[in-house]
């Protein structure tokens, strides 16, 4: 992903760039909001998940992820290495 995900005047309604949308697994994402609710809707998930296991919920870094900060930064980079088959960074992630 591009740098000017992280922008501070980042919109939620700006079109993905053709680099962005680049190996998204869900095709129909074309807008930054779309990608924000999509992955909200992963981490819920993934939340209801954990606490049917009987796990504690997930942190995600303390951070709102939708934010152009350095937790969504450490987020992205955790998703750029589980798309690469190595979710270690992903899961430290989700539990810092």
């Amino acid at each position: 992903m591009s740098e000017t995900l992280f922008d501070e005047d980042d919109d939620a309604n700006t079109p993905l760039t053709p680099q962005e949308r680049d190996g998204l697994i869900p095709t129909y994402i074309t807008l930054r909001s779309e990608l924000n609710v999509a992955e909200q809707e992963n981490i819920t998930e993934a939340d209801l998940l954990a606490v049917q296991l009987g796990r504690p919920r997930f942190s995600w870094g303390g951070g709102d992820l939708a934010e152009p900060a350095q937790t969504r930064r450490a987020y992205v980079q955790a998703l750029q290495r589980a798309d690469g088959h190595d979710i270690e960074p992903l899961l430290a992630f989700a539990r810092t």
